[in-house]
């Protein structure tokens, strides 16, 4: 585990952080970012910072350097095989600060999974609906209290209707037809989320986005949550309303999420094969500071 701080055109290893940026930071003023690290790159890494800097000028009206983002993230993520890149924005008088936070791969499983459908709400109409702000306060303490029911993942309602995840989107077959809730519940427009539809088209299958209550989608076929770390994550088990619904086995060659899955991992390994020879930055860890091609 390791903290970043870009200075000017430098990636420093934290030992002080500026009392103003602390108070920001522990105040939950900022937007963050996370995504896979595979084979030593940041995964969909340009999408991710495309949608960091369109939250930042929706609130802000200002974002910082894209370029500069792009090319810090694939060196500190170049130290990793296999793990996971936070990228933290923090405002301070129209003023940024951005920290990198890199971390061990942090999901043990991506099938038999375990989610719960909360009676906690998603408000589409909040300052924060589509963001990530640093302040994911409600999701975290909710994520953690679930870890300790060895529930894997839990699903907050919009109004009467499934919405996302704490940290997922989700999704669910019926009749061999893929369904999500939309945008409009007030739920994160994921980048995987994204991909998944790109997916379905090339597989020639039909998402459709829908407002569908809890009771409709424990029905389904197949369900799967989906994350930029975690990918494609095979649900088996949905807990709702004090009962448990255990869902139908599916062969692995007849699985909808199960080719989906595939199709995602061969989708990362084309993006992040796209990322030698970006540009050139000054990077400096701890007092040495040398120029290098990325």
């Amino acid at each position: 585990m390791k903290l970043y701080k870009i200075s000017g055109e430098d990636i420093i290893e934290v030992q002080f952080v500026e009392k103003e940026i602390v108070l920001r930071l522990f105040s939950g003023v900022g937007l963050f970012e996370t995504t896979k690290i595979l084979k030593g790159k940041p995964v969909f890494i340009k999408e991710h910072l495309i949608r960091m800097i369109n939250s930042a000028v929706r609130v802000w009206g200002k974002a910082p350097n894209f370029e500069l983002l792009k090319s810090c993230a694939i060196k500190v993520s170049s130290e990793i095989e296999l793990g996971m890149l936070r990228i933290f924005l923090v405002e301070d008088n129209l003023n940024f600060t951005i920290f990198l936070f890199t971390d061990d791969y942090p999901y043990s499983k991506s099938s038999e999974l375990t989610v719960k459908i909360l009676e906690y709400r998603r408000n589409p109409n909040s300052f924060s609906s589509g963001l990530k702000p640093i302040s994911y306060f409600e999701n975290v303490v909710l994520r953690e209290r679930l870890k300790r029911e060895n529930i894997d993942e839990g699903i907050f309602l919009s109004g009467d209707f499934v919405a996302e995840g704490t940290r997922s989107n989700i999704f669910w077959v019926k009749n061999g037809n893929v369904f999500t809730p939309p945008l409009s519940l007030g739920i994160l427009g994921g980048i995987t989320r994204m991909k998944i539809f790109e997916i379905c088209k090339n597989l020639s299958l039909k998402v459709f986005e829908v407002c569908e209550k809890p009771e409709d989608v424990i029905e389904a076929e197949e369900v799967f949550i989906t994350g930029s770390v975690l990918g494609v994550g095979q649900v088996r088990k949905i807990i709702y309303n004090g009962g448990e619904k255990v869902l139908p086995t599916v062969p692995e060659n007849l699985s909808i999420a199960s080719a989906i899955k595939n199709e995602l991992y061969k989708m990362e390994l084309e993006d992040i094969s796209r990322l030698d020879g970006i540009s050139e930055y000054s990077f400096e860890f701890g007092s040495k500071s040398t120029k290098k091609s990325i």
